[in-house]
């Protein structure tokens, strides 16, 4: 049974409640890669800490740190974390939090990994493990460049959004071994479908040729051949119909597919992740809608990269009752040019897009459906931009 006493290795100081609090954001995810992602960056806005990370298991039972934020140094990013090693690996002996006032001065851990600290000129540090299905599979950090001990308000702030993060790949676990039993039924429904069709048109094939080799008349033989294509002609319609049937989208999924099609294909030519998230149950949409929204998506990214620099997308769609919202947030990246974002009409107004510019042409189309653009910039460094596209979904139905 793993241990679940939190390791507190110096007292801390506790923080002012001027820190953000967690927001439920880190379970809306669906996948490992953005869950861990949004574990990170939210892991540094509740904690006003300069760094977070996290590292997580790999097939050899190590931990690789794979997701940074505030991290300047190769040498920390390059780290994997072994059993008992440094910080990290006291978490994974104990199974708990542990928080250190000074990396540099602590009994309790080796110096395995002095060097990269140093480089990175850490000091206060705090480690809370990420539990999963199949024990911890990440360790979650969070550290300060300066000597001051991480305070309690910090630790259970992170301790609530490993919790989060956990259940969240409980549910993964959970839709993985669902889709699995599915897929099971469906191969066993087609495993069915087959043998009671083609299975038997294929042995009634057989019975045919066998008796027309039976025949020494001319006429009889070609009557037999006419039966044997007749037959095989019915088989290959019945395939046809059956593949037809599996290949078929859902109306109601194919506006989804699209835009996961869309952020994938994105992420695969730029590398920036677009970290997905979905809310409500879908609907089926106009094809005026439909396409609306897929030119949102494509609009909101390549201003993620062309006007804001960024190294992340978060994406939601929300499905209401007579609405679709596609939601996109990313931070400013440090290459990005505001001056020369907001010239080319990329600035906070609720109604976005100089004349001509992709997001006013968006905002046309959204507005000629019923629908609004709205796009929102905080105006501190390390701010988010928000692009929000709602559109009317009345009249359809799921």
């Amino acid at each position: 049974m793993m241990s679940t006493a939190r390791v507190e290795l110096t007292p801390g100081r506790r923080e002012s409640c001027g820190i953000a609090t967690t927001a439920p954001t880190v379970g809306l995810h669906e996948d490992v890669e953005s869950i861990v992602g949004a574990l990170v960056s939210r892991a540094r806005i509740v904690t006003g800490m300069d760094i977070a990370s996290a590292a997580v298991r790999d097939d050899d039972g190590e931990f690789p740190m794979r997701v940074f934020r505030g991290v300047r140094s190769a040498e920390f990013r390059a780290l994997r974390i072994r059993t008992g090693a440094g910080l990290g690996g006291l978490v994974l002996q104990t199974g708990a939090p542990a928080r250190l006032a000074e990396y540099h001065d602590s009994k309790m851990i080796t110096s395995d990994y002095m060097a990269a600290v140093d480089i990175e000129g850490l000091h206060g540090m705090v480690c809370v493990p990420v539990v999963g299905p199949d024990g911890i599979f990440a360790l979650l950090y969070a550290a300060i460049r300066t000597a001051s001990t991480p305070g309690d308000v910090a630790v259970v702030r992170l301790e609530g959004l490993a919790a989060e993060a956990g259940t969240a790949m409980h549910h993964i676990a959970a839709r993985r071994s669902h889709l699995e039993f599915s897929a099971l039924q469906q191969r066993q429904s087609i495993a069915g479908r087959l043998h009671d069709s083609l299975a038997q048109t294929l042995f009634s094939v057989g019975v045919l040729a066998h008796r027309s080799r039976q025949h020494d008349d001319p006429g009889a033989l070609l009557d037999g051949l006419a039966e044997i294509e007749a037959v095989a002609g019915s088989a290959r319609s019945d395939l046809r119909a059956t593949l037809a049937e599996l290949c078929t989208i859902p109306p109601s999924r194919a506006l989804d597919l699209a835009l996961t099609a869309e952020a994938r294909s994105f992420t695969a030519a730029t590398a920036v992740p677009v970290w997905w998230s979905q809310r409500g149950t879908s609907r089926c949409v106009s094809s005026e809608v439909s396409a609306v929204v897929v030119d949102g998506l494509r609009e909101g990214l390549r201003n993620a990269v062309k006007h804001a620099s960024t190294d992340r997308v978060m994406a939601t769609l929300r499905w209401g009752a007579s609405e679709v919202v596609l939601v996109l947030q990313m931070p400013w990246g440090e290459a990005a040019d505001r001056t020369a974002a907001e010239q080319a009409g990329f600035t906070s107004t609720t109604t976005p897009g100089v004349p001509g510019s992709g997001l006013g042409m968006l905002n046309c189309r959204a507005g000629a459906l019923g629908g609004c653009l709205e796009l929102t910039i905080d105006p501190d460094q390390d701010g988010l931009i928000v692009q929000r596209l709602t559109l009317p979904v009345t009249g359809y139905q799921p």
